[in-house]
């Protein structure tokens, strides 16, 4: 853990500040922010819009994630290629990129927790759930899991298929 001189000496309080703070983040989140959400799915059944709370939250989350893949890109950009021999020479660098990464991948695991957790309270009906989806237009469906798995495997099954085709057809120019 970091040790800063805020939570040198950890009071009562200090131990909900990191929580308040998360949550001041949500609250300033803007709903303008761009969000790649996928349209619904043949398998998926709407089950309500997602508040704006919850809006809040799925942004603030998808910031996270993505600052957190920034780091780990920063971190193979300037560590990457550098021999073994040369790592000891940046080894306090390394330590607090990773440190950094370490705590924003834990930050979005947890904000991603949380969103779960709250879309499922918020929206009982979905505590047995065993998958849940946001769609375009902030939509929540409940995905049928055994429809999802038959289309992908019939997708699948038919990409396979068509590159039997095409090979076959390939070989048969080839033989003329």
């Amino acid at each position: 853990m970091l040790v800063s001189k805020e939570n040198a000496n950890p009071t009562e309080e200090s131990g909900m500040r990191y929580l308040k703070q998360l949550l001041e983040r949500a609250e300033k989140v803007s709903l303008q922010e761009t969000i790649y959400l996928t349209e619904r799915e043949p398998e998926d059944n709407y089950v309500a819009a997602l508040p704006n709370g919850l809006k809040k939250l799925w942004i603030l989350m998808e910031i996270t994630e993505q600052r957190s893949e920034e780091i780990n890109e920063e971190g193979l950009r300037r560590f990457g290629g550098i021999s073994d021999d040369m790592k000891d020479s940046f080894m306090d660098e390394i330590k607090q990129l990773h440190q950094k990464y370490l705590l924003a991948q834990s930050e979005y695991e947890l904000l991603k927790k949380c969103f779960w957790t709250s879309v499922r309270h918020e929206f009982p009906d979905l505590a047995d759930a065993s998958m849940v989806g946001i769609r375009k237009g902030w939509q929540i469906v409940k995905v049928n899991v055994a429809k999802k798995a038959k289309r992908d495997i019939e997708n699948f099954l038919g990409k396979i298929l068509k590159e039997l085709r095409d090979s076959d057809e390939t070989e048969d120019d080839s033989d003329s």
